[in-house]
């Protein structure tokens, strides 16, 4: 029998914030919109050695809700049910 404790921190938002890369998206864009250069740029990230690895970090964020796409933009969006 498995017990959720209240408040307790579903794995999937652990999974968001596992990752130093996924965390400086996550407080870049909480200060602005911004696009996909300009996040790889702004995470310390070399566009033609890390573009793979960063894709795959943005889009845990955006399959888990936490970031979402907006033109040519990018932008914090929220969290999923159960992060609350």
């Amino acid at each position: 029998m498995m017990v959720q404790m209240s408040g307790a921190v579903p794995p999937s938002a652990l999974k968001a914030i596992s990752n130093r890369i996924r965390r400086k998206t996550i407080q870049l864009l909480s200060e602005q919109r911004m696009t996909y250069l300009d996040l790889l740029l702004s995470c310390g990230l070399d566009p033609d050695r890390h573009c793979g690895w960063f894709n795959y970090h943005l889009g845990v964020l955006v399959d888990e809700g936490v970031v979402r796409k907006d033109g040519y933009e990018y932008m914090l969006y929220g969290l999923r049910k159960g992060y609350s």
